[in-house]
């Protein structure tokens, strides 16, 4: 029962802070410098925001890359997924480095166990994380809703085109991609926990997260490039990659190993809580 109280002020206190406002519209924002279209003929790429200055609707109608719920339901690219570390911090760390400088922290532990308290944060930061992307990403869609042209108005063999997004049909496909984003944001708002248990200083724990997912972008990118230019390929390694590659979560429910890339991501998540855990279990301070 305190567990649950605990959680729902979290909730309150993190989604009406500055950082989850922040959080929301940097997400949206990041989301529209996306590449989305690749002009052949001239080279040259354009990003989201481009394309509504760009071009028209009746050149948007003649490419299924410009659906709405295309864009929506096959968005994987851009700032954002580089930058979610840093995003899904901004929710939570804030107010819970105000929360240990004023040594609130003892009188909440004084009311409760330590492990209540310490779960606690843990789930409604991962929670309000969640939230905040996925409320970004749904602002971001709801714009381009209204921008671009939607699936119903191309011609029948252009929508067999984006079939591979909505195997759950058009509306099935766009709630998938939410739900995945949302898996997502949580995700990665356990590096930033894990770290806040071990140091104070509130940048090095919203920066070394976004160092440690872009070195690992960057190494499995160059090892699938290798691979890809190899006589002979190493499929095994292949598989690996494609199961630990940072931004796999957002694309689970269309192409990919679903089963790989969730038992990975929740045993990340499961390691992450441990560490966050025990180290806010042996902190003297109790966690101050």
């Amino acid at each position: 029962m305190k567990l649950s109280r605990l959680i729902l002020s979290d909730l309150k206190q993190n989604i009406t802070s500055k950082g989850f406002s922040g959080c929301l519209l940097l997400t949206a924002l990041l989301c529209f410098t996306a590449n989305l279209y690749y002009d052949s003929s001239a080279k040259n790429q354009y990003s989201v925001i481009q394309c509504i200055f760009e071009f028209d609707r009746d050149f948007m109608l003649k490419d299924i890359t410009f659906c709405a719920e295309n864009i929506i339901a096959g968005f994987v690219q851009g700032f954002f997924t580089m930058f979610v570390p840093i995003l899904s911090a901004f929710v939570f760390i804030p107010v819970f480095s105000e929360e240990r400088q004023s040594k609130y922290i003892r009188y909440s532990i004084f009311r409760m166990s330590k492990n209540t308290y310490y779960c606690g944060k843990f789930l409604s930061s991962v929670l309000s994380s969640g939230i905040a992307i996925t409320a970004g990403f749904i602002l971001f869609s709801l714009l381009v809703y209204i921008l671009f042209p939607h699936f119903d108005e191309y011609p029948d063999y252009l929508q067999n085109m984006a079939a591979i997004y909505f195997g759950s049909g058009v509306f099935g496909g766009v709630l998938l991609k939410f739900l995945s984003v949302f898996i997502f944001g949580m995700l990665y708002a356990v590096p930033s926990l894990m770290f806040f248990s071990m140091i104070k200083n509130r940048y090095l724990i919203i920066c070394i997260p976004f160092f440690l997912k872009y070195a690992l972008t960057q190494t499995i990118t160059k090892i699938n490039l290798n691979e890809a230019l190899s006589p002979q390929p190493n499929n095994d390694l292949l598989n690996i990659c494609g199961i630990i590659f940072p931004d796999n979560l957002l694309t689970i429910f269309y192409y990919g190993n679903l089963a790989g890339v969730l038992i990975y991501s929740a045993i990340l998540f499961i390691l992450g809580f441990i560490l966050y855990f025990a180290f806010m279990r042996r902190r003297t301070d109790c966690g101050c």
